[in-house]
């Protein structure tokens, strides 16, 4: 079976993705899959990844467009698979440099007609079998790839996509919304259920609705802080209890989050929100409570791992604490009783399937041990995925080494492929069916 694994993408958790991808890797060879890498540079550029072993093991931290030749997937059931251009249309060199808009544009077009026009070469062929890697490391042109010479470049057969996506135009909808409408099956919620949890206010929305208790929130537009600024910070004055938390809406791995003890720095962290989104949220820091996730496996039937606590160095859990400060401790599983850890694992069920979500997913939340109570901070539809990450942990502990870990995303891909299959019943023009 081959996989394809999408990784880097246009957001600030670029790093993170390649990070998590580097594990995936290990762990679909190791299972024996088949796997092309996909690469999405911080520019929205595609590359088709010709030696992603040496991109993993010499550590690189991004994707750029020299890892290979540019690579789409078309929304077009019919035409479904990596397709392979051979080159890069968005290479610059020296001479490039001060070109107008208009050759830039005129030259796109040219290579475009080649592609359309002009049979794929030979050396395509060479360059598409260098994808593969064997078990023992060595390199061999995998069998079965699929390569059409109709002149929109090569196609590579894939069974799935295993989308290594963190944050903006990866996890928030878009990408998915692109596999769906090809027809590929892939890891995680679809279009719909990864809208929803990317962005927290809305998360709060259908969760609330569900009865399921949220951390509460004030929303901020940015339209209306850029024009109504003072009027807002009365506003927030008034309702909030400091110290707060501000942070954008739709961003992940605490990028753009701030904890902010009085209204002295209640400006410049609401500014610093909408470098990442269009809207901000307010809400009360919650003093003495145990930052607690669970991670939730599944589709129709999910399942939920032991409970695990966050015990950040720093005063919260920001993006240096979770990727690169190493005394952040993880405890698993978390010191709740038992009645407790079941009910942080039942609400965290009931989370995922009120958000619609499939595959995976990890709920966080704020727990108080001594009164028992428990709010949603945050749904995770694709976490971090290191093999020291939070969701592969819980799991590892409770039961499910990693690389099954990864093996089982896979299956839960394919029953999501057959069991929301939709039909579409034609109307003819005199409006019968």
């Amino acid at each position: 079976m081959r996989v394809a694994l999408l990784l880097g993408g246009r957001s600030g958790e670029h790093e993170v993705s390649v990070m998590s991808a580097r594990s995936v890797f290990g762990a679909l060879l190791e299972g024996g899959f088949d796997v092309v890498c996909v690469g999405i540079t911080r520019e929205g550029h595609w590359v088709f990844i010709e030696e992603p072993e040496s991109f993993f093991e010499n550590g690189y931290g991004e994707v750029t467009v020299d890892l290979g030749p540019s690579c789409y997937i078309l929304p077009d059931p019919l035409r479904p698979g990596i397709w392979v251009n051979g080159f890069n249309v968005y290479e610059a060199s020296d001479e490039s440099v001060g070109v107008s808009a208009e050759s830039v544009h005129d030259d796109v077009n040219a290579k475009v007609h080649e592609l359309v026009h002009e049979p794929v070469q030979e050396s395509m062929d060479e360059s598409v079998g260098r994808v593969h890697v064997s078990m023992d490391g060595s390199r061999v042109r995998p069998e079965g790839i699929r390569i059409s010479q109709a002149g929109a470049g090569a196609r590579v057969d894939v069974d799935v996509v295993f989308p290594v996506l963190h944050g903006t135009f990866g996890e928030d909808g878009t990408v998915q919304g692109l596999l769906e409408l090809s027809g590929i099956p892939f890891v995680g919620s679809g279009t719909l259920a990864s809208a929803i949890c990317m962005d927290k206010d809305t998360t709060k929305m259908v969760l609330s609705r569900h009865g399921i208790p949220c951390v509460p929130a004030i929303t901020v537009e940015r339209w209306r802080w850029q024009t109504q600024r003072d009027a807002l910070l009365e506003e927030i004055c008034d309702q909030a209890d400091f110290p707060v938390f501000v942070k954008p809406s739709a961003s992940g791995s605490s990028l753009g989050v701030s904890k902010v003890k009085d209204r002295s720095g209640l400006d410049s962290a609401i500014d610093n929100a909408f470098l990442y989104d269009l809207k901000a949220l307010i809400e009360p820091s919650q003093e003495g409570a145990l930052e607690i996730e669970c991670s939730v496996l599944g589709n129709e039937k999910p399942v939920a791992s032991v409970p695990g606590q966050i015990i950040p160095s720093r005063e919260f859990y920001d993006y240096e604490a979770k990727y690169l400060d190493r005394s952040t401790r993880l405890v698993i599983p978390a010191p709740l009783d038992d009645v407790l850890a079941d009910r942080v694992k039942a609400v965290a069920i009931d989370a995922f399937r009120a958000a619609g979500c499939s595959g995976l997913a990890r709920v966080d939340f704020f727990v108080y041990p001594d009164t028992g109570e428990l709010y949603v901070n945050e749904i995770n539809t694709l976490p971090g995925f290191t093999e020291v990450s939070m969701y592969p942990k819980l799991w590892e502990a409770s039961g499910l080494p990693y690389a099954q870990l990864v093996a089982r995303l896979i299956d839960l891909a394919l029953e999501r492929k057959r069991t929301s299959q939709r039909h579409v019943r034609r109307v003819d023009a005199g409006g019968s069916v």
